[in-house]
């Protein structure tokens, strides 16, 4: 069912009108949904950042409970309803993702199922998606197992678009209004990106004491000092391939290439760890983009990290030139970059490409001049 113009700007406007300027992006793990009014008493929030229409905390639940830290991404557009993300850590460095919608007193039957669609206000292009009731107040989905289902993450990347945020419309069955989430501006998007950054790096640092067990209990039977019979020679390492978590990359390089009749150079750095491509590319006067080749599939969110430097969250669209994912990024991950070892590119799904900076010191710098100034949205 497609939203007439006059019908959705009025949805929009009440939505607008009544956001309280809250986010939170968290982790979810087990079958039951866990929202803010539904978090146990004893559970604390950490605040990372609050916009006009999301906020981004960390929850960690009581420790004598089994419920699981997360970060929580959560729209408060509404004082009675709630969309929410969560990452919650399910080992020590496994995130889960999952996806709530939540409404007070909806008062629906628990275990049953029903169809909600999302889309972008602009395109009305609605994405299909299966949600389960997880309690009378809240829908509960979580990403297909191997990951290609990216619900939450286009669901997030519609009003989070780093280049041109949209508003988002929830259309549900049965006589549920539209929900109309509004876009934010590109500088919100840059503060909640970093934010959701720092609040994943927290959360994996919780890992090692979540899970880390008894590590006397872990000594192994073998050791590099116990005897053994002969055996045969170890097996040749097997080539990198795209769905290593590691891989060694080529030497960074940069390079330019004319773009249309008014000679406008687009500059490139980039690198290539085997199949997979990483790299910036830009025009002056034009956004910074990051991209990476051959290792996502439609929209994702992602990770991007130099050494032991906190992590930036970004949103990744396919390229409908290239057909590359790119990412809006801030110009400061160039200097990053350029004094760093080693760039890891992290997916929600868990897709990794970590390549060397090896050569990153000259390839840089000479983008740099070639780009030339940043954009405001960058800064």
């Amino acid at each position: 069912m497609a939203l007439g113009q006059e019908e959705a700007g009025a949805i929009m406007i009440r939505g607008v009108a009544g956001r309280t300027g809250l986010l939170i992006r968290g982790i979810l793990t087990g079958s039951v949904a866990i929202i803010a009014s539904h978090l146990p008493t004893q559970a604390e929030e950490r605040l990372f950042e609050r916009t006009s229409a999301w906020e981004v905390a960390l929850v960690t639940p009581d420790s004598a409970g089994t419920d699981k830290p997360y970060c929580d991404v959560r729209t408060t557009s509404w004082a009675a309803k709630r969309v929410s993300v969560h990452l919650t850590l399910t080992d020590v460095d496994q995130l889960q993702m999952s996806f709530l919608l939540y409404k007070d007193g909806w008062g629906l039957p628990v275990g049953e199922s029903t169809a909600v669609s999302v889309m972008r206000l602009s395109t009305q292009a609605p994405f299909p998606m299966t949600f389960k009731v997880t309690d009378p107040d809240t829908l509960y989905s979580e990403p297909a197992a191997d990951g290609t289902d990216a619900f939450p993450a286009l669901m997030i990347a519609a009003t989070w678009q780093t280049k041109k945020p949209d508003s988002l419309v929830l259309q549900f069955e049965g006589n549920e209004d539209p929900w109309v989430i509004p876009a934010i501006t590109l500088f919100e998007t840059y503060q909640l990106g970093r934010s959701l950054g720092e609040c994943q790096n927290e959360l994996v640092a919780m890992g090692p004491k979540l899970f880390g067990g008894d590590l006397s209990a872990q000594n192994s039977a073998t050791s590099p000092f116990n005897r053994k019979a002969p055996s045969a020679p170890p097996p040749k390492a097997a080539e990198p391939s795209a769905s290593d978590n590691k891989i060694v990359a080529n030497d960074w390089v940069f390079s330019t290439e004319d773009e249309g009749e008014d000679g406008r150079k687009i500059c490139y750095a980039s690198t290539k760890a085997g199949d997979i491509k990483v790299g910036f590319m830009g025009s002056p006067g034009k956004d910074l983009i990051g991209y990476v080749d051959g290792l996502f599939d439609g929209d994702t969110i992602a990770t991007w990290r130099v050494d032991d430097v906190a992590s930036q969250s970004l949103i990744g669209a396919p390229s409908d030139y290239s057909g590359w994912t790119e990412f809006t990024v801030p110009k400061e991950l160039l200097d990053e970059v350029a004094h760093g070892h080693e760039l890891a590119i992290t997916g929600s799904s868990g897709k990794q490409v970590v390549v060397s900076l090896k050569g990153a010191a000259e390839a840089i710098p000479a983008f740099n001049a070639c780009f030339g100034k940043g954009p405001t949205a960058s800064r």
